[in-house]
């Protein structure tokens, strides 16, 4: 009997010889076995990218920003410049740390270490991320006149899978960095749920002042093609990957009369479809850290 390769081969449409009541003992051992197998070659694989990958940042921007701090012309950098530059040195590597730990568990850890049971209801955690982002320091945050505590318990039927939470608590982790980042001189954030029919939306809007035609035009004179496309799309690639996983869509667009709507639309999924669908390999996926990227 040729066994499934995967988990997700294990659904209702197979054949009736390969539904898992069907199965002998021995053939259900051996399957066992197997998917252990896969999964510890899995986090093996992880646990090898992401050490190759601190390697880079620690023998480059590390050391790099070491040696601007250890400058001897300390006059050469104002204290609060100092200080930016120190915890950066120091979110980098704790970056690297709860990577390592999240690989083990099933939990995201965010900045300064708060670390989220995934397992946990998907409410809770979006609140907690939503509570710990707006206590950064950002200057987008400083203007803010009217927020209007969010709802999340239209989301507490969408049945997910670990895999999927974490993506919904990044995207909204993200859209919140970027008002406090870019939106400047925001007075109004407002973070909605809604639940119709079968349709989920999680959507973040701000009314802040976004970057004119000329400030842009002038910016993208100043910076490296490449640099400027790596910089415009990560935040984009993570929103419409996690939309693709969903099976729904990510949507970005003006607010008005100023400000910017983002919105992730998705439609209830079962967890085995979820799961059907799979997680990339992590030798082909972007790293995926708690830490958002500079904008959409």
């Amino acid at each position: 009997m040729t066994l499934p390769d995967s988990p997700s081969d294990l659904s209702p449409d197979l054949p009736p010889d390969l539904r898992l009541e069907h199965l002998s003992r021995e053939d259900l051992m051996l399957l066992v076995k197997q998917l252990s197998g896969q999964v510890k070659a899995s986090l093996t694989e992880r646990a090898e990218t992401l050490e190759q990958t601190y390697e880079a940042v620690h023998n480059g921007p590390l050391q790099a920003l070491a040696v601007l701090l250890r400058a001897d012309d300390e006059s050469a950098l104002s204290e609060p410049v100092r200080s930016q530059l120190e915890k950066i040195g120091q979110d980098l590597r704790g970056i690297y740390q709860s990577m390592r730990l999240a690989i083990q568990s099933e939990a995201l850890y965010l900045e300064s270490g708060l670390a989220l049971n995934l397992e946990g209801p998907l409410t809770q955690l979006l609140q907690q991320v939503f509570e710990h982002t707006l206590e950064r320091d950002f200057p987008g945050y400083e203007s803010l006149q009217f927020q209007i505590t969010p709802d999340f318990t239209p989301l507490a039927t969408a049945e997910l899978s670990t895999a999927c939470k974490r993506g919904l608590c990044l995207f909204l982790q993200e859209a919140l960095c970027n008002v406090g980042k870019h939106a400047l001189g925001t007075t109004q954030l407002r973070v909605e749920c809604e639940h119709n029919a079968n349709t989920y939306c999680l959507r973040i809007t701000d009314n802040g002042e976004t970057p004119s035609v000329i400030e842009s035009l002038l910016q993208s004179l100043t910076e490296s093609p490449a640099a400027d496309q790596q910089k415009k799309h990560q935040g984009t690639y993570q929103a419409e990957a996690l939309a693709q996983q969903l099976k729904g869509k990510f949507l970005r667009r003006p607010n008005s009369p100023q400000g910017t709507i983002c919105e992730l639309i998705w439609p209830q999924l079962p967890r085995s479809s979820q799961a059907a669908r799979g997680e990339p390999a992590a030798s082909t996926v972007r790293a995926e850290s708690a830490e958002p990227t500079d904008e959409w």
